[in-house]
């Protein structure tokens, strides 16, 4: 196996910049996630590492060679496709062989490369069969199958479980994690499913408008979102976004959030406090909110009032929908059963330690990390 290099890396197509200067490495054995919204430059990526598109500029290198000009087929690097583009007249066997054919590969070795990707797949049974035969799931593995049986240096692989249901994506999604350890192998993977790139990446890169917006783990990500982008992409509702004022009283630091003041305790107060005496944008996500009963007489200075909009239950979890003063709403998740009317009102609890701050006009992070 070996690493793919994308270095400044720019691809114009006439006026439209598909992708901006982009300087990238995909490590030998890493799984690496290429994440972001169509249009955002991701495939685009994929596609000229594998030499399906030329660069505009900038380099790319494939296991230390200069790869930027070679032909495909002189990068050794295994394509997978989302339409799982099989020859249709031709048995499962003879499309995992084709490729090999095509290398002239001795008879005894393609009897034993096929056989051995097929048993690692579970496609043994079905080898004598066509596509036409083959369910949605065996399709994309025999997909699979046909870019394993090249031994390659790297995998690329374009959004390839895109066109199965939500079974056949988890059962796949599993098999392809499991592969890759398996096989030790370097996988380059393009989706916009974030379920996907949370389970299978070592690494995960959020693009947007072909610009890199953060390269971290999965959890560094999720956890320390870069910008506002980043932290309103990862994550399933997304982290809430709500404009508020940081200032500091008697040595309290405190968010005005519409008409309302959360006091924040001072362990987040350290994090915060290069964005004190500034309009910020303070992000949330919804695992981090607790709606409760409604406050008595007294005001609770580390909470919320908010009012009921929506409740949705989802069986192992309920999404809570709710309105602050001056159209501001949030969204928390509770794992409980939890029913309230549209309307009530209720206390809304912030676990702090899990408080974000983005700069309103560049939407960058300003905690201290």
């Amino acid at each position: 196996m070996a690493e793919i290099y994308w270095d400044n890396v720019s691809k114009r197509f006439g006026s439209v910049t598909a992708v901006d200067h982009l300087t990238l490495t995909a490590h030998d054995q890493e799984f690496l996630v290429l994440l972001g919204p169509s249009g955002c430059g991701k495939t685009t990526t994929l596609r000229m590492a594998a030499g399906l598109e030329d660069a505009t500029e900038g380099r790319i290198s494939v296991g230390g060679r200069d790869a930027t000009h070679l032909e495909p087929k002189d990068r050794d690097l295994a394509m997978v496709f989302q339409n799982y583009a099989l020859y249709p007249h031709m048995t499962v066997f003879e499309n995992l062989a084709f490729g090999l054919r095509l290398r002239k590969t001795p008879a005894a070795d393609i009897q034993r490369l096929v056989h051995s990707a097929a048993a690692q797949l579970g496609l043994e049974p079905l080898l004598q069969r066509r596509p036409s035969a083959l369910s949605g799931g065996q399709r994309q593995r025999v997909a699979l199958g046909r870019a394993l049986v090249r031994q390659p240096k790297a995998f690329l692989m374009d959004e390839p479980l895109s066109n199965l249901d939500a079974t056949l994506r988890a059962q796949t999604r599993l098999q392809l994690k499991v592969l890759h350890r398996q096989l030790a192998a370097t996988i380059v993977y393009v989706t916009h499913d974030q379920t996907e790139a949370m389970t299978l990446a070592s690494r995960i890169v959020v693009m947007r408008d072909g610009v890199v917006q953060q390269v971290d783990t999965p959890e560094a990500i999720y956890d320390r979102p870069a910008n506002q982008f980043v932290a309103s992409f990862l994550g399933t509702p997304g982290m809430n976004l709500v404009p508020a004022q940081l200032t500091r009283t008697s040595g309290t630091l405190s968010a005005a959030i519409g008409t309302q003041r959360l006091e924040l305790p001072a362990d987040s107060a350290r994090r915060l406090e290069r964005a004190a005496g500034r309009s910020v944008v303070l992000g949330i996500r919804p695992e981090h909110l607790h709606v409760g009963a409604p406050e008595g007489q007294g005001t609770n200075p580390m909470s919320l009032r908010a009012r009921v909009r929506l409740v949705e239950p989802m069986g192992h979890e309920t999404m809570v929908h709710v309105d602050l003063d001056h159209d501001v709403q949030l969204t928390a998740r509770s794992i409980h059963h939890w029913s309230a009317s549209p309307g009530s009102l209720v206390s809304l609890s912030l676990d702090t330690r899990h408080l974000h701050a983005f700069d309103p006009e560049t939407e960058v992070a300003c905690e201290a990390r």
